[in-house]
């Protein structure tokens, strides 16, 4: 015969049970289940085999709730701790956008980042443009790759106007490394000089010209980081792709090895320096001897933050640039009389200011710039640049 068993209710059970979980847990932890807090300090059964001493304090105040204010105590001292402030150079997105804020003007960035860069620069009054075969290659008046021909009706490029629009894609593997690449596109404007002893005909325009530029490519490497600095070792090829014949390329490979760094010296304000060494790779030659010379370039700069908002960060910039050409050679347009190809060592500075404002939005920033020569060498007597950079 199969007897059915019906559970025998043992209300005493229950009650025991609770009681002995109420003595075990710590008192915060029986208030937060509406335990009767002071009828346990008169009830020997609350203790009784816990081992513990009868538990005593009063209890007048309300049990917490959510919508009661936080107050400085050993329960949430995480809610009680300030919001740190990322540094510049410091990882994630906040972080980021304060370093992308104080990117230099005309100085290379020593931060390893992934960007793209959109640049426009307004090159004037280039008197001296096959110097060291920098900027163009030597001048075919003398027998160079370059613009201009020999002969009774020689011409030479005395003085060049140019615009370079160049598009910039940097793609970093982490805060450390990143590659990157450079396409310009190049429109020049020449003007013939005057040079008995070439010569070469007084004033007019040689022509114009367009196309693409030598191509950059290279990589950066930060081989010292902390939270405030940065210090880069950057390696930049040059690739001869632009028509040598119209201005547009020096015609040779050149490799240019760099330290670039960073630090911030204040929330606001950051320092910036480069030292890069232009080293040219198989150049022409005029007279038996390499008419592409060693350029050795360095700056310094500062950026200071005058406007910072939930929307945008606004930041002048000022900085010193110079060139050192340490060999090489060039054709002279202003001689007036002998072969016209001198020594193109010299030093040119430029002082240059500028403007970055960044788009905390969407991570982007807007930089408007202009730079005079202060020697009287110079690549350029002015320009003007203008650039738009999104950081991805």
């Amino acid at each position: 015969m199969n007897i059915k068993r019906f559970p025998v209710r043992r209300p005493w059970a229950g009650k025991a049970l609770a009681t002995a979980l109420l003595c075990l847990l710590p008192e915060w932890q029986a208030l937060a289940i509406g335990a009767d807090y002071n009828s346990c300090t008169t009830l020997d059964s609350c203790t009784a085999g816990c081992g513990q001493e009868p538990l005593t304090g009063p209890l007048n105040s309300s049990i917490y709730t959510p919508s009661d204010p936080v107050v400085q105590d050993q329960v949430a001292p995480f809610i009680q701790q300030p919001a740190t402030t990322p540094s510049v150079f410091s990882e994630g997105v906040e972080g980021t956008l304060a370093a992308q804020s104080h990117a230099p003007g005309y100085i290379d960035w020593a931060m390893p980042r992934t960007q793209f860069r959109m640049r426009f620069d307004a090159g004037f009054d280039n008197n001296r443009p096959d110097r060291a075969e920098f900027f163009y290659a030597q001048c075919g008046c003398a027998g160079g790759p370059g613009p201009g021909v020999g002969g009774p009706n020689a011409t030479v490029n005395g003085s060049v106007d140019y615009q370079d629009v160049r598009g910039y894609l940097e793609i970093a593997s982490g805060s450390r490394f990143s590659v990157f690449g450079e396409v310009p596109v190049r429109f020049l404007q020449t003007t013939a000089s005057s040079n008995p002893a070439l010569g070469v005909p007084a004033g007019g325009d040689t022509g114009d010209s367009a196309g693409f530029a030598d191509i950059e490519a290279g990589f950066k490497y930060a081989i010292a980081r902390d939270q405030d600095s940065i210090l880069t070792f950057q390696l930049k090829t040059y690739i001869p792709t632009g028509d040598s014949g119209r201005g547009l390329g020096t015609h040779h490979v050149s490799i240019e090895p760099g330290f670039l760094a960073q630090t911030q010296v204040n929330s606001r304000l950051d320092v910036f320096a480069e030292l890069r060494d232009w080293i040219p790779v198989d150049g022409s030659r005029a007279n038996g001897e390499s008419f592409a010379g060693n350029v050795l370039r360095y700056g310094v700069g500062a950026a200071y933050t005058v406007v910072d908002t939930s929307s945008v960060r606004i930041s002048p910039i000022v900085e010193l640039v110079g060139w050192s050409v340490l060999d090489g050679q060039m054709v002279d347009t202003e001689l007036q009389n002998g072969a016209g190809i001198v020594s193109a060592e010299t030093t040119i500075v430029n002082a240059k200011g500028g403007l970055r404002t960044l788009f905390k939005r969407n991570g982007s920033t807007l930089y408007l710039g202009y730079g005079h020569a202060l020697t009287g060498q110079r690549w350029y007597e002015d320009i003007v640049r203008l650039e738009y950079t999104i950081f991805l």
